[in-house]
């Protein structure tokens, strides 16, 4: 998926939003996380991400496996697109673009010599491309699945960098420059 948004979609210069790719309860396997499907997006450029869920979005009328529909409302997804919502919501996500450069694996989206975020499938550590220059930053590794945070400042680093994700399993890292 995030490569053809990133094929089709991005080289355009116009905005998208990814909507309607995964619904919580309608995955085919475990794989199809509805998380996953939220961060590729985002690392791919996406300005946006609709979310749903089976037994929500109609109420239960038409799907029998969910009976209570309200009992839907606090799955664990939603409150994944919660951290996730918040995240973004506290950088200044629209200045972000793709680069699959500054990185040995995970996707970036990047801000150059401003600010960096690395989505982690799988989570783990990855090397990131820094300016030569030694300059000061902010960090902060953030779990999207139960919302805890990990922030680091004063942190002073140049040219490639190897970073490790403080806990097991998915793991978003960001880091900015700090003002001068």
């Amino acid at each position: 998926m995030r490569e053809i948004m990133l094929r089709e979609f991005r080289p355009s210069g116009l905005p998208y939003a990814m909507t309607e790719s995964r619904y919580d309860g309608n995955e085919p396997t475990a794989e199809y996380r509805v998380r996953s499907y939220a961060w590729e997006a985002m690392a791919a450029g996406a300005f946006g991400y609709t979310y749903g869920a089976d037994g929500v979005w109609d109420w239960g009328a038409t799907d029998r496996r969910f009976p209570d529909p309200r009992a839907r409302l606090d799955i664990p997804s939603a409150f994944e697109m919660k951290h996730m919502g918040e995240f973004f919501s506290a950088i200044e996500w629209w200045k972000l673009a793709p680069d699959e450069m500054v990185t040995d694996r995970g996707h970036a989206l990047v801000e150059p010599d401003k600010q960096y975020v690395v989505w982690l499938d799988g989570g783990g550590s990855f090397t990131l491309g820094l300016p030569a220059r030694q300059r000061t930053f902010s960090m902060l590794w953030l779990d999207p699945v139960r919302g805890t945070k990990s922030a680091l400042t004063g942190i002073t680093t140049g040219g490639k960098q190897k970073f490790s994700a403080p806990f097991n399993g998915d793991a978003v890292f960001y880091l900015k420059l700090d003002e001068l």
